[in-house]
């Protein structure tokens, strides 16, 4: 035995000692036993191997306590989404019982041990659902946290990799697709999460031609492009040399392959990219079929034929290789047929970057999936990024950054003032500064102090990583000039800050200075008057209106304020009102307690939209603006519906308040 097994074999020792003695305790006494045995867990979570032997001892465990007076005491209540942030906290002990709730779960799905409360197949739920939310400690991703945090990710793909060799793969199938189509669903730009899923797939399960198999191969194919035993399991630089000589036909059949993949998935194929590249060389009538395009983008590609070669042979690469989705959807939205967006990105083509842009540009490059060093500059990945952020203005994401406000501000001017956001992002990658006028004061984000965010997170798409620190510290440099005006202070904000088509009217239930909710029946009738078409004439929205919400937990409890684009209002396929909403939060489909879960597919949500019942979104509003009626005219809202809303909300977030 040499001297690291040595020291195993006593951490192995002490740790069934800790556990007896744990057991043997007395309540009062346990407390010192619970942090050796969780000591204990933490130097053995570093081997796999060693979590049989903790999974051995989970009953004992329980017998001693371990789980009482903590938030894991009641299985029944744990979310499967909160597990991969406890394992990346600095909070050991937590870490510690964390992983150890994991395992008493296993061993209730493997009938190892009942619980009264927590069902077997509840068990079994709650680890399937678990293992879809912590792919990237399964399959660890090299970035700069697993680099900086080496520790915290060892332990959690020890404790996954222990658990799925008692999982099923087949019980997970189901859950990978629905989890694959609901991110497909919201069309994000960084698509490192739905490739982490795909990539899963492809290494862990043999697909047939059940109707689960068939529909995650459309993922998997999107991904890997071709199943051609000439290209199967062969570098990307065979597919290169066929292309040299392949046929009109040949390249039309794969365009039309390729581009139905990206369509129905929003995943492009590293195949994708160097087919166009090759059409663009040479068969360049196939374009619209390799980009997918509606008549729209047809004629856009036809008006803009040598500008969008041009953008071809700078942004469509295997690195970039989202941009054929980028350039799919600004031609299909007509978008070059605004001289401000080809005059603006012919600006970014010619743009020298602000060295510390370029810095960050590249720091945040290593983050991607499809990262490989000194490929591709950093101008030309702004570039490929500025095409899917004008085409996609509903897959903007923060990030882990607190900065809603910001990501809301690039989709509004992505869907409605592309030229204000492409002088932007040339402003700041020109100069890594921003500047915007407020009431007449001209305001630089240079001469600012650091807004909401202190340390930004750079898992996010180049127009972002640009943008975001400028924006953040206009916006909370401008919350501040206001703070004292008496009113929710986004009343003046907003309209600065996103454009001046903001609607003047603007209603708030909190009232900042006395911290209490006010005139809350009156904030909800006029919200019914101005925007349900039942009572607002059936008039919709002429652009997304920023509102701020009350975000709760799946308990409906609060967590905070948030900034989401409310896009418009309409019915469903049963006929039913709802909202139709931009969340920037990266994932539209949180639960807020009460029964209300936004979907992002299936009632009518377009690409990018969460979506709740009318009387929900109402129910969660804090501030809102609004076009005044023509008329003037008092409209009559049901005093029940007013009613049950005023209930929920106090019921809900309204807990934290003081209602006047």
């Amino acid at each position: 035995m040499n001297q690291l097994e040595s020291a195993v074999s006593e951490v192995i020792q002490q740790f069934e000692k800790n556990v007896e003695e744990l057991v043997a305790a007395q309540d009062f006494a346990k407390y010192n036993h619970k942090v050796q045995v969780l000591d204990n867990v933490l130097a053995l979570a570093v081997d796999k191997a060693n979590f049989s032997i903790l999974y051995d001892k989970i009953g004992s465990l329980i017998t001693g306590g371990i789980f009482e007076d903590t938030p894991w005491a009641h299985p029944q209540r744990l979310s499967a989404a909160l597990v991969a942030g406890t394992l990346q906290s600095d909070d050991k002990p937590s870490v510690a019982i964390e992983m150890l709730s994991e395992l008493r779960i296993l061993a209730i799905a493997e009938g190892k041990y009942s619980h009264t409360k927590f069902t077997q197949q509840e068990a079994k739920d709650f680890l399937k659902r678990c293992l879809v939310h912590n792919l990237n400690f399964l399959f660890p991703v090299e970035n700069e946290f697993s680099r900086t945090y080496p520790e915290k990710i060892k332990r959690g793909h020890n404790l996954f990799a222990f658990i799925t060799d008692f999982v099923s793969k087949d019980l997970l199938k189901q859950p990978l697709l629905e989890e694959l189509k609901n991110v497909s669903a919201q069309r994000p730009i960084v698509v490192d999460r739905a490739i982490e899923i795909i990539e899963h797939i492809h290494q862990n399960f043999e697909l047939a031609n059940s109707r689960i198999d068939m529909q995650l191969k459309k993922y998997v194919k999107a991904h890997y492009g071709l199943d051609e035993p000439m290209f199967r399991d062969k570098p990307i630089e065979v597919y290169e040399e066929f292309l040299t000589t392949a046929s009109k036909e040949q390249m039309r059949a794969h365009a039309e392959l390729f581009a139905q993949n990206m369509a129905d998935t929003g995943i492009v194929s590293i195949y994708h990219t160097y087919l166009v590249r090759e059409i663009e060389r040479r068969e360049v009538d196939l374009l619209p079929i390799a980009l997918k395009l509606s008549p729209t983008g047809r004629e856009n590609l036809k008006k803009h034929l040598p500008f969008v070669r041009r953008l071809i042979k700078l942004v469509v690469y295997a690195e970039t290789r989202q941009s054929v989705y980028g350039l799919n959807r600004i031609l299909n939205r007509g978008l070059l047929a605004r001289q401000p967006v080809v005059s603006g990105l012919e600006r970014v083509i010619g743009i020298k970057l602000h060295p510390f842009v370029e810095k960050r540009l590249l720091a945040g490059f290593k983050f991607s999936k499809f990262y490989r060093e000194g490929v591709i500059s950093a101008k030309n990945l702004l570039l490929a990024d500025t095409i899917l952020v004008l085409g996609l203005p509903l897959g903007i994401g923060q990030g882990l950054n607190p900065t809603c406000q910001t990501a809301r501000g690039i989709s509004l001017w992505s869907q409605h003032a592309p030229g204000k956001l492409l002088n932007y992002i040339i402003s700041a990658a020109l100069n890594d500064n921003i500047e915007m006028r407020f009431e007449g004061k001209l305001i630089q984000a240079n001469f600012l102090e650091k807004g909401l965010v202190k340390n930004l997170d750079l898992k996010l798409d180049s127009v972002s990583l640009v943008l975001v620190p400028h924006i953040d510290r206009i916006y909370n440099h401008l919350m501040g000039l206001v703070a004292l005006r008496g009113a929710d202070p986004h009343k003046w904000v907003n309209p600065a800050l996103y454009g001046q088509w903001i609607p003047i009217g603007f209603a708030y239930a909190f009232e900042p200075l006395s911290q209490a909710i006010v005139n809350y029946e009156e904030f909800v009738r006029n919200f019914y008057s101005t925007h349900h078409p039942d009572y607002n004439g059936g008039l919709n929205l002429v652009y997304p209106n920023p509102v701020g919400i009350f975000i709760t937990t799946s308990s409906a409890n609060l967590l905070g304020f948030h900034a989401v684009s409310l896009q418009r209002i309409d019915k469903d396929p049963e006929g039913k009102v709802r909202a139709y909403f931009f969340n920037p939060n990266n994932e539209g489909r949180q639960d807020w307690g009460q029964g209300i879960k936004p979907s992002v597919s299936g009632n009518g949500e377009i690409e990018g939209e969460s979506s709740v019942y009318f009387h929900e979104f109402v129910s969660r509003l804090y501030a809102y603006h609004y076009h005044k009626r023509a008329n003037n005219e008092e409209v009559e809202i049901p005093t029940e519906t007013i009613a049950n809303i005023k209930k929920m909300a106090q019921e809900s977030w309204g807990k934290e308040y003081r209602w006047l």
